[in-house]
Protein backbone atom coordinates (compact mmCIF):
# COMPACT_ATOMS: atom_id res chain seq x y z
CA UNK A 1 0.00 0.00 0.00
CA UNK A 2 1.46 3.45 -1.00
CA UNK A 3 1.83 6.59 1.26
CA UNK A 4 -0.91 7.84 0.02
CA UNK A 5 -3.35 4.91 0.22
CA UNK A 6 -3.03 5.24 3.75
CA UNK A 7 -3.15 9.05 4.36
CA UNK A 8 -6.90 8.77 2.22
CA UNK A 9 -7.98 5.68 4.11
CA UNK A 10 -7.22 6.57 7.81
CA UNK A 11 -8.24 10.65 6.95
CA UNK A 12 -11.22 10.73 4.34
CA UNK A 13 -13.48 11.45 7.35
CA UNK A 14 -11.62 13.15 9.18
CA UNK A 15 -12.18 17.34 9.60
CA UNK A 16 -9.73 19.67 8.68
CA UNK A 17 -8.57 20.32 13.25
CA UNK A 18 -9.50 16.59 14.08
CA UNK A 19 -7.44 13.07 13.67
CA UNK A 20 -8.03 9.90 12.11
CA UNK A 21 -11.04 8.89 14.77
CA UNK A 22 -11.95 5.19 12.58
CA UNK A 23 -14.12 3.44 10.27
CA UNK A 24 -13.56 5.61 7.33
CA UNK A 25 -16.25 3.57 5.09
CA UNK A 26 -15.59 3.34 1.30
CA UNK A 27 -12.07 4.85 0.67
CA UNK A 28 -10.93 2.69 3.28
CA UNK A 29 -12.23 -0.83 1.75
CA UNK A 30 -11.05 0.48 -1.82
CA UNK A 31 -7.53 1.18 -0.50
CA UNK A 32 -7.48 -2.04 1.17
CA UNK A 33 -8.69 -3.53 -2.73
CA UNK A 34 -5.76 -1.65 -4.16
CA UNK A 35 -3.03 -2.85 -1.29
CA UNK A 36 -4.15 -6.49 -2.23
CA UNK A 37 -4.19 -6.17 -5.61
CA UNK A 38 -0.44 -4.44 -5.35
CA UNK A 39 0.63 -7.01 -3.16
CA UNK A 40 -0.69 -9.99 -5.45
CA UNK A 41 1.49 -7.82 -8.51
CA UNK A 42 4.42 -7.52 -6.15
CA UNK A 43 4.37 -11.64 -5.36
CA UNK A 44 4.03 -12.90 -9.24
CA UNK A 45 6.78 -10.06 -10.62
CA UNK A 46 9.46 -10.05 -7.98
CA UNK A 47 8.79 -6.70 -6.83
CA UNK A 48 8.51 -4.81 -3.35
CA UNK A 49 5.72 -2.34 -2.35
CA UNK A 50 7.44 0.62 -0.48
CA UNK A 51 5.62 2.35 2.16
CA UNK A 52 6.11 5.73 3.37
CA UNK A 53 3.69 5.84 6.56
CA UNK A 54 2.57 9.42 7.39
CA UNK A 55 4.46 9.89 10.48
CA UNK A 56 8.18 11.21 11.96
CA UNK A 57 10.43 9.95 14.64
CA UNK A 58 10.85 12.75 16.81
CA UNK A 59 11.38 11.57 20.55
CA UNK A 60 13.13 7.84 20.91
CA UNK A 61 11.94 6.59 24.06
CA UNK A 62 12.87 3.58 25.92
CA UNK A 63 10.84 0.78 24.59
CA UNK A 64 7.74 -1.20 26.21
CA UNK A 65 7.06 -4.94 25.30
CA UNK A 66 4.32 -6.85 24.37
CA UNK A 67 1.72 -7.64 27.10
CA UNK A 68 1.18 -11.40 27.45
CA UNK A 69 -2.47 -12.51 26.38
CA UNK A 70 -5.01 -12.49 29.23
CA UNK A 71 -4.75 -16.12 31.16
CA UNK A 72 -6.32 -18.72 29.81
CA UNK A 73 -6.90 -17.14 26.28
CA UNK A 74 -5.97 -19.54 23.99
CA UNK A 75 -6.96 -17.35 20.50
CA UNK A 76 -4.03 -15.28 20.48
CA UNK A 77 -2.01 -18.46 19.00
CA UNK A 78 -2.30 -18.41 15.39
CA UNK A 79 -2.66 -21.40 13.08
CA UNK A 80 -0.90 -21.99 9.54
CA UNK A 81 -4.22 -22.98 8.16
CA UNK A 82 -6.41 -20.87 9.23
CA UNK A 83 -8.99 -19.86 6.72
CA UNK A 84 -10.04 -16.20 6.16
CA UNK A 85 -13.09 -16.75 8.78
CA UNK A 86 -10.66 -18.18 11.71
CA UNK A 87 -8.46 -15.29 11.52
CA UNK A 88 -12.12 -12.95 11.91
CA UNK A 89 -12.74 -15.23 14.41
CA UNK A 90 -9.12 -15.12 16.19
CA UNK A 91 -9.03 -11.15 16.07
CA UNK A 92 -12.62 -10.99 17.40
CA UNK A 93 -11.34 -13.01 20.25
CA UNK A 94 -7.54 -10.92 20.78
CA UNK A 95 -9.17 -7.29 20.18
CA UNK A 96 -12.14 -8.31 22.83
CA UNK A 97 -10.54 -9.80 25.05
CA UNK A 98 -7.47 -6.59 24.97
CA UNK A 99 -10.27 -4.17 25.24
CA UNK A 100 -13.02 -5.72 27.25
CA UNK A 101 -9.78 -6.40 29.66
CA UNK A 102 -8.93 -2.27 30.36
CA UNK A 103 -12.85 -1.36 30.63
CA UNK A 104 -15.39 -1.01 33.65
CA UNK A 105 -16.97 -4.28 33.81
CA UNK A 106 -20.82 -2.67 34.16
CA UNK A 107 -19.71 -0.48 30.33
CA UNK A 108 -22.23 -1.10 27.88
CA UNK A 109 -20.31 -2.05 24.45
CA UNK A 110 -22.24 -1.60 21.15
CA UNK A 111 -21.13 -1.81 17.57
CA UNK A 112 -20.76 1.43 15.45
CA UNK A 113 -21.85 0.80 12.06
CA UNK A 114 -22.00 3.13 8.92
CA UNK A 115 -25.35 3.34 7.62
CA UNK A 116 -26.96 0.04 5.95
CA UNK A 117 -24.65 -1.62 8.08
CA UNK A 118 -25.52 -4.60 10.18
CA UNK A 119 -23.62 -4.90 13.40
CA UNK A 120 -22.13 -8.14 13.88
CA UNK A 121 -23.11 -10.36 17.08
CA UNK A 122 -20.10 -9.89 19.02
CA UNK A 123 -19.47 -6.18 18.49
CA UNK A 124 -15.34 -6.90 17.96
CA UNK A 125 -15.76 -9.07 15.20
CA UNK A 126 -13.87 -7.57 12.32
CA UNK A 127 -14.76 -6.44 9.21
CA UNK A 128 -12.61 -7.55 6.21
CA UNK A 129 -11.73 -6.76 2.85
CA UNK A 130 -9.93 -9.97 1.79
CA UNK A 131 -6.77 -10.41 3.74
CA UNK A 132 -5.22 -7.18 3.63
CA UNK A 133 -7.56 -5.21 5.87
CA UNK A 134 -9.96 -5.08 9.07
CA UNK A 135 -11.65 -2.50 11.23
CA UNK A 136 -13.81 -1.93 13.40
CA UNK A 137 -15.59 0.60 15.93
CA UNK A 138 -17.26 0.47 19.18
CA UNK A 139 -19.21 2.51 21.43
CA UNK A 140 -18.46 2.75 25.19
CA UNK A 141 -20.90 3.32 27.70
CA UNK A 142 -20.27 3.90 31.51
CA UNK A 143 -20.71 5.77 34.69
CA UNK A 144 -18.88 8.91 32.68
CA UNK A 145 -20.73 8.94 29.40
CA UNK A 146 -20.18 7.50 25.76
CA UNK A 147 -16.62 7.29 23.98
CA UNK A 148 -15.22 5.08 21.23
CA UNK A 149 -12.82 2.34 20.26
CA UNK A 150 -11.56 1.68 16.68
CA UNK A 151 -9.35 -0.88 16.07
CA UNK A 152 -7.50 -0.88 12.07
CA UNK A 153 -4.88 -3.43 10.49
CA UNK A 154 -3.85 -2.38 7.00
CA UNK A 155 -1.45 -4.80 4.93
CA UNK A 156 1.79 -3.20 3.81
CA UNK A 157 5.03 -4.57 3.10
CA UNK A 158 7.41 -2.40 3.94
CA UNK A 159 7.07 0.25 6.47
CA UNK A 160 9.25 3.52 7.31
CA UNK A 161 10.00 4.98 11.27
CA UNK A 162 6.95 6.31 12.21
CA UNK A 163 7.93 10.37 12.42
CA UNK A 164 5.82 12.62 14.83
CA UNK A 165 6.64 15.40 12.47
CA UNK A 166 4.65 14.12 9.85
CA UNK A 167 1.72 13.33 11.74
CA UNK A 168 -1.69 14.40 10.36
CA UNK A 169 -3.33 16.63 11.25
CA UNK A 170 -0.17 18.49 12.57
CA UNK A 171 0.59 19.94 15.88
CA UNK A 172 -0.82 17.25 18.24
CA UNK A 173 -0.91 17.73 21.88
CA UNK A 174 2.01 15.19 22.39
CA UNK A 175 3.47 12.54 20.38
CA UNK A 176 6.45 10.19 21.18
CA UNK A 177 7.84 7.02 19.19
CA UNK A 178 9.66 3.81 20.02
CA UNK A 179 11.36 0.94 18.59
CA UNK A 180 10.53 -2.38 19.38
CA UNK A 181 10.95 -5.99 18.86
CA UNK A 182 7.00 -5.44 17.19
CA UNK A 183 8.26 -2.55 15.22
CA UNK A 184 7.55 1.09 15.44
CA UNK A 185 5.62 1.97 18.10
CA UNK A 186 3.83 5.98 17.44
CA UNK A 187 1.58 7.28 20.48
CA UNK A 188 -0.35 10.74 19.56
CA UNK A 189 -2.68 12.53 21.39
CA UNK A 190 -4.77 15.40 20.33
CA UNK A 191 -7.35 17.59 22.01
CA UNK A 192 -9.39 19.67 19.76
CA UNK A 193 -12.52 21.90 21.42
CA UNK A 194 -12.79 19.34 24.09
CA UNK A 195 -12.26 16.51 21.84
CA UNK A 196 -9.88 14.23 23.54
CA UNK A 197 -8.54 11.42 21.33
CA UNK A 198 -5.56 9.20 22.21
CA UNK A 199 -3.98 7.25 18.98
CA UNK A 200 -1.09 4.45 19.15
CA UNK A 201 0.45 3.34 15.48
CA UNK A 202 2.54 -0.15 15.29
CA UNK A 203 4.16 -0.44 12.37
CA UNK A 204 5.14 -4.11 12.30
CA UNK A 205 6.31 -6.13 9.37
CA UNK A 206 3.90 -6.38 7.02
CA UNK A 207 1.18 -4.81 8.88
CA UNK A 208 -0.11 -1.28 10.27
CA UNK A 209 -1.91 -1.62 13.36
CA UNK A 210 -4.23 1.45 14.35
CA UNK A 211 -5.62 2.01 17.83
CA UNK A 212 -7.88 5.30 18.91
CA UNK A 213 -10.09 6.45 21.23
CA UNK A 214 -11.90 9.35 22.05
CA UNK A 215 -14.81 10.93 23.94
CA UNK A 216 -17.24 10.93 21.44
CA UNK A 217 -19.48 7.42 20.73
CA UNK A 218 -20.63 9.46 17.32
CA UNK A 219 -19.39 7.31 14.91
CA UNK A 220 -18.70 10.55 12.10
CA UNK A 221 -19.67 9.63 8.33
CA UNK A 222 -19.35 12.82 6.74
CA UNK A 223 -16.13 14.92 6.59
CA UNK A 224 -17.92 18.14 7.91
CA UNK A 225 -19.44 16.62 11.18
CA UNK A 226 -18.67 17.53 14.15
CA UNK A 227 -17.91 15.11 17.01
CA UNK A 228 -20.24 15.66 20.01
CA UNK A 229 -17.76 15.21 23.10
CA UNK A 230 -20.18 12.40 25.64
CA UNK A 231 -17.77 12.25 28.49
CA UNK A 232 -14.62 13.79 29.87
CA UNK A 233 -11.97 11.84 28.63
CA UNK A 234 -11.91 8.64 26.41
CA UNK A 235 -12.61 5.28 27.64
CA UNK A 236 -9.41 4.27 27.69
CA UNK A 237 -5.87 6.18 28.43
CA UNK A 238 -3.24 6.54 26.02
CA UNK A 239 -1.45 4.29 27.63
CA UNK A 240 -3.92 1.42 27.70
CA UNK A 241 -4.32 2.32 23.97
CA UNK A 242 -0.75 1.45 23.40
CA UNK A 243 -0.99 -1.87 25.12
CA UNK A 244 -3.90 -3.12 23.09
CA UNK A 245 -1.80 -2.13 19.75
CA UNK A 246 0.58 -4.19 21.40
CA UNK A 247 -1.21 -7.39 22.25
CA UNK A 248 -0.26 -10.27 21.18
CA UNK A 249 -2.04 -12.13 18.25
CA UNK A 250 -3.49 -8.39 17.27
CA UNK A 251 -1.60 -8.58 14.27
CA UNK A 252 -2.82 -11.21 11.16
Amino acid sequence: MEDLDIRSALSSYVTEDEPPIGLSGAAVLAAGRRSRRRRLAAAAGGSVVVLVAAVTLAVSVPGRQAPPPAAGTPCAVKSATETPEQVRTRLTCVIGDAVRSRLSPSAKIERLTIPGETPPVDPFRPAATGDSMYQLGVRVTDQHGAGAVYVQLIAADDLSVPRCTDVRPPNPDGCWVSQLSQGALQSVTYRRNGLVTYEARLAAPGWLAVVTTNNSGVLRHDPADALAVQRPLPPLTAEQVADVVLTRGLIP
